[in-house]
């Protein structure tokens, strides 16, 4: 099934008032412009890596129309303009632990639970998957799937092709992690994607780089290296029990996330998944140019409009426009949805 992606380009449709001389046709929605034309104006979110939002932009972009509409005074003329806003996926890598502990009874429901995260969120994120050990001991884990939108089906073949054993080498396989995602930290420009590491693991480090116990040191470090890269890590524990609580937690906290997800079932991986994915999927949009009164922009979602300032719509500061609450929510629930803007003739009334 589709679903919706947020690193499309959404149509900002610009008008103001017309003379009823301009009847070239516009795409303001105004009455001027003909009802065909009125759903060129609507982008949808894309499922396929946001190409066919990124045409639609095009296709208006540049193309300034003449129409008919009300709301302006005699000899007033508008012309159609289109800005765009986009929202930037982010990179999750999943580092999944198949060390011999996993198995059966662990193993199982923590793959599964990956397998319907990412058929879920592919279109949101851009998933990696990084399994370790990669040998029969301390070897760390390598880039079994590198990030990319719409990976389940490549993660599923890497699961499926993976057997527990061995035993844990988190240190190194965090270390490993920094590499494959290199420095994400930004530069002042705010052009970094949003990156984060899921650790999925069923007990504490015990191979030889993490000598130091309670806690495990390197392991500690190597989460905090990634926070320093920009790179916040979560943790889940599967079964860890109170011993191994403090070791999650300090690796938790060393990258950014104060503690980690305590789990018993595939139920409540599933439910840390899906918390860490609306923590990490924005309703951001980065406009290329703000509309000069954010009144007259009307924003639909599935062809319903969405109030400006209010809890469960929009808003917009600067160059960027935010969805908040049931909007930001509905956006994020794994199912398609239809996201449009544009800027009417007149004030947006929403009944």
């Amino acid at each position: 099934m589709t679903r919706v992606l947020l690193n499309l380009t959404l149509v900002f449709v610009l008008a103001g008032g017309c003379s009823a001389d301009d009847d070239t046709g516009g795409r303001s929605g105004a009455p001027g412009a003909s009802s065909d034309d009125d759903d060129d104006t609507s982008t949808p979110i894309q499922k396929d890596g946001g190409a066919a939002g990124k045409d639609a932009g095009k296709k208006d972009a540049g193309k300034p129309g003449k129409g008919t509409v009300s709301g302006g005074g005699p000899g007033d003329t508008c012309e159609s303009k289109s800005i765009s806003a986009h929202s930037t996926p982010p990179d999750m890598l999943i580092v999944l632990d198949k060390s011999l502990s996993m198995a059966p009874t662990r193993w199982a429901p923590s793959t599964a639970a990956v397998r319907a995260l990412t058929s879920k969120y592919q279109t949101l994120v851009s998933f990696g998957l990084e399994i370790f050990p990669a040998g029969f001991t301390c070897e760390p884990g390598i880039l079994d799937v590198p990030l990319a939108l719409n990976n389940a089906a490549k993660i599923d073949m890497s699961i499926a092709a993976a057997i527990p054993i061995g035993i844990t080498p988190t240190a190194q396989s965090l270390r490993n992690a920094l590499k494959f995602l290199g420095d994400r930290t930004s530069s002042g420009d705010n052009t970094s994607t949003p990156t984060f590491v899921v650790l999925v693991t069923d007990g504490e480090p015990n191979c030889m780089d993490d000598a130091t116990p309670d806690p495990p040191k390197n392991s500690i470090e190597a989460a905090q290296a990634l926070f320093d890269a920009g790179i916040l890590v979560y943790v889940i524990g599967y079964e860890i029990g109170a011993p191994g609580e403090p070791t999650m937690n300090a690796m938790a906290m060393a990258g950014g996330t104060d503690k980690y997800f305590p789990v018993e079932n595939q139920a409540d991986l599933e439910a840390a998944f899906d918390k860490i994915t609306e923590d990490v999927v924005r309703c951001e949009f980065d406009l290329s140019e703000v509309p000069a009164d954010p009144s007259y922009v009307r924003v639909t979602i599935d062809g319903d409009t969405v109030p400006l300032d209010d809890p469960d719509g929009w808003s917009i500061d600067e160059r960027k426009i935010t969805l908040t609450g049931g909007s930001c929510a509905t956006l994020k629930d794994g199912s398609s949805h239809l996201l449009a803007a544009k800027v009417e003739c007149a004030p947006v009334m929403v009944m």
